[in-house]
């Protein structure tokens, strides 16, 4: 099962504590209904009795000893090997490739290191407890079988066909569970279609209608069916309790019809039999736990699976890129987005290329075209983090290859499109406080936000506010080549002037290297070269003027 597999090198190191611990448990705990028979049999006898009393005392301090030790160390063996299995995905995350992770279903990912990793850490210490009811019910009938073979088979019988039942109603309840996940999950999207599409849900009342309906409609469904469910868990509860019933019934009126055996037996018979109702239920119970505890650890095991597939091999060693360059060069590059998943080899929906271009230091370079030009894949090229199917990148000529591309792309700091802004600053060095107070000044977010700690004391900002703040972030790592994808695109005239006119004039005079996708033609003269993107081509290059004309802001 999966969940062995998943937990197999961590309870390994302990195989025989756990063994022994479960077994003294499980014993310690049959050992009390021993010593509670034994000294209801002799309470005329007041030795026996407190020679019983301190077997029963020593039993419940072996069973609390042993049972504590378990779940502790089951709580830790889960969390802990929950906790490596997490690391082993971040690491294969880091070492995996941005086209490849674009392939990967991101919602699944986050599913497997929350709901499912949660779901399993809490599931483990509750099928340990299952396991060490099932000890304790091995225990607890070997004595039944010791005072009546005749009591133990009638036993056997009896659990077994109630057993049977229990788990045949379990699976329709496993099957209406499932089906009420699956309301539920379509019921949230209604929900998030509402909330996300609220301005267009407000501009036509069909829709506003049909949507509220939908909702409606999901709903009772929902309700329906989750109080068919609490139905069939009730009518598996009561049956349960029924067969224990039923147990019990047959120790006390069929036993001593078909075995000889006296009075007192049959009392502590009966009272082994319901010593036994607990830990049948504990074992019964650990079987759905189980199923969804394997169902888990198949979830994380296939995430790693995929995630192994897509890691990069270590690099061997090598000299890391300088920051003092003299060009950065794109040769011959082509690259072909495939249209989807399934597409056959060589069907592409968008080729990129040939693309030759040069980028000297210090150079402000603007990126121009429609939307579906290409533009983002441009720079996603210029970067390393997609490699192209032909032709070379190179820094001065030294070509980028996928062993040295993350020394390259540490060359550069980026803030794309549809950047993701961090609260940590991640990846800056050393902080530069005055220039960090100084950039919150200038680009006016000082009354909003302060940097405590390497930390952004709040991102709960508009598109622009975050985008201002992810320049900051970016102008503190210090990188020898900025990339700006349309960060101008979610900024008001003043601060779009304060970016072409201010930000990047200082980042030049730094001795920076600018790319910048820009639709803004009124700021074409702030670069030194300009290239237009078509269709995956550069149909057009052309000089800037960087003349360094300054007008005001609109």
């Amino acid at each position: 099962m999966q969940v062995l597999q998943l937990f197999h090198a961590e309870l390994s190191r302990q195989r025989w504590k756990f063994m022994i611990m479960g077994a003294l448990s499980g014993s310690s705990n049959a050992a009390v209904l021993a010593v509670i028979n034994h000294a209801a049999a002799s309470l005329d006898e007041k030795g026996e009795m407190m020679r019983s009393l301190i077997m029963f005392v020593a039993a419940i301090a072996l069973y609390v000893v042993s049972q504590k030790w378990l779940l502790t160390m089951a709580t830790r063996a889960s969390e802990v090997t929950v906790h490596k299995l997490r690391e082993r995905i971040v690491e294969r995350i880091r070492r995996a490739e941005l086209q490849d992770m674009e392939r990967l279903s991101s919602a699944e990912i986050y599913a497997t290191v929350s709901r499912e990793a949660k779901a399993l850490a809490e599931t483990v210490p509750l099928l340990m407890v299952s396991g060490q009811a099932l000890i304790m019910t091995v225990f607890v009938v070997f004595y039944i079988a010791w005072l009546s073979m005749t009591a133990f088979f009638l036993l056997i019988g009896t659990v077994v066909a109630g057993a049977l039942i229990h788990l045949a109603r379990s699976k329709e309840v496993a099957r209406q569970f499932a089906e009420t996940d699956r309301l539920e999950g379509e019921l949230v999207d209604g929900f998030r279609d509402m909330l996300d599409g609220f301005k267009e849900v407000k501009m036509n009342s069909t829709r506003s209608a049909e949507l509220g309906s939908m909702l409606s409609r999901l709903s009772n469904r929902l309700t329906d069916r989750k109080v068919e469910t609490a139905g069939l868990f009730a009518g598996n509860l009561v049956a349960s309790q029924v067969a224990f019933f039923i147990m019990i019934g047959v120790m006390v009126f069929v036993v001593p019809k078909m075995a000889d055996i006296g009075i007192d037996k049959v009392g502590m018979i009966t009272t082994a039999a319901l010593f036994l109702m607990g830990p049948i239920s504990n074992v019964v119970s650990g079987v759905p736990l189980l199923t969804r505890a394997n169902a888990s650890a198949n979830a994380m095991l296939k995430v790693e699976a995929e995630l192994r597939e897509l890691e990069q091999p270590e690099t061997g060693s090598y000299d890391p890129f300088s920051d003092d360059f003299d060009v950065l060069r794109l040769r011959d590059v082509t690259f072909s987005h495939a249209s989807g998943r399934g597409d056959a080899p060589g069907e592409h929906a968008f080729h990129v290329g040939p693309v030759n271009l040069e980028i000297r230091k210090g150079e402000v370079l603007f990126i121009t075209g429609g939307n579906g030009s290409g533009k983002s894949t441009l720079l996603k090229l210029m970067t390393a983090l997609y490699h192209p199917d032909g032709g070379a990148v190179m820094l001065d000529e030294r070509r980028v290859t996928p062993e040295n591309a993350q020394s390259y792309r540490d060359r550069f700091c980026v803030i794309f499109s549809d950047n993701h802004l961090f609260r940590e600053l991640y990846g800056v060095e050393t902080v530069d406080w005055d220039e960090a107070v100084e950039l919150l000044h200038l680009l006016e977010m000082d009354h909003k936000v302060r940097l405590v700690d390497r930390r952004f004391s709040t991102v709960s900002l508009s598109g622009g506010q975050r985008k201002r703040l992810a320049l900051i972030a970016a102008m503190l790592e210090k990188r020898p080549i900025c990339v700006f994808d349309e960060w101008a695109a979610d900024q008001d005239p003043y601060f779009r002037w304060k970016f072409y006119r201010e930000i990047l004039p200082r980042l030049r005079d730094q001795g920076k290297t600018i790319i910048a996708v820009t639709h803004d033609d009124k700021y074409f003269d702030v670069a030194d070269h300009r290239v237009h993107m078509e269709e995956g081509q550069l149909s057009r290059v052309s000089e800037g003027s960087a003349t360094g004309h300054h007008e005001d802001p609109a």
